[in-house]
């Protein structure tokens, strides 16, 4: 109960800043992200991720970042099992603390369809999560017209309903503009599921800004 009041305060929070963004200094970004997971590990989890979410920076009198606001919607398809495993509804705030390093915190309510004895040992259920996202980011090549950037990430999710740390995550990639409204991503992943199995992958997503 009490995540479920953390998450709509937040998504209350969060649609009045992106209501009245006209105080905003930059105008919000539309992002609808398309990614697909492979599983190395063969582990039945293949996945098609769709997340669409809206990008809102605020920044001071001198127009210095203060901080972004990004509230999402996120689904995922296990295609080896043909289920629409998992949607999840939140918002992050985060802030670049120097141009090659962000860090961000998620709280998000995930709706879970996974059937789960194919591949965990947890009781299916509904949930709320907060996510911790830790980001370092550099240009790869410091010439003129190549945008290819290198990044890092790590993610800790722990899940408010329980009050335990759930997964581990940390990924390793590039990401490419292709031109001004799409970029696309190649990265691997490794998923560390707390106290369950883990999984390695490698993503290929595609993002369309607007």
């Amino acid at each position: 109960m009490r995540g479920r009041l953390i998450l709509l305060s937040v998504l209350f929070s969060s649609f009045m800043a992106s209501y009245s963004y006209a105080s905003f200094n930059k105008k919000p970004e539309l992002r609808w992200q398309n990614t697909f997971r492979y599983d190395t590990r063969g582990k039945h989890q293949d996945l098609y991720i769709s997340r669409l979410s809206g990008r809102f920076t605020y920044n001071d009198t001198l127009d210095k970042q203060l901080f972004k606001l990004e509230p999402f919607f996120e689904s995922r398809l296990n295609t080896s099992w043909d289920i629409w495993e998992r949607y999840e509804l939140g918002c992050e705030i985060g802030k670049d603390i120097f141009p090659w390093f962000y860090i961000g915190q998620t709280v998000h309510q995930a709706w879970v369809r996974e059937d789960y004895k194919h591949y965990s040992r947890n009781k299916r259920r509904d949930y709320t999560e907060a996510r911790t996202r830790i980001l370092f980011s550099h240009d790869l090549f410091p010439v003129k017209n190549v945008m290819l950037k290198g990044f890092a990430l790590a993610e800790y999710n722990y899940d408010l309903s329980a009050g335990a740390g759930v997964r581990n995550e940390v990924a390793i990639g590039t990401t490419a503009p292709l031109c001004k409204n799409l970029e696309a991503t190649l990265n691997w992943r490794h998923v560390d599921r707390i106290h369950d199995f883990d999984t390695d992958n490698i993503e290929i997503s595609a993002t369309l800004i607007f």
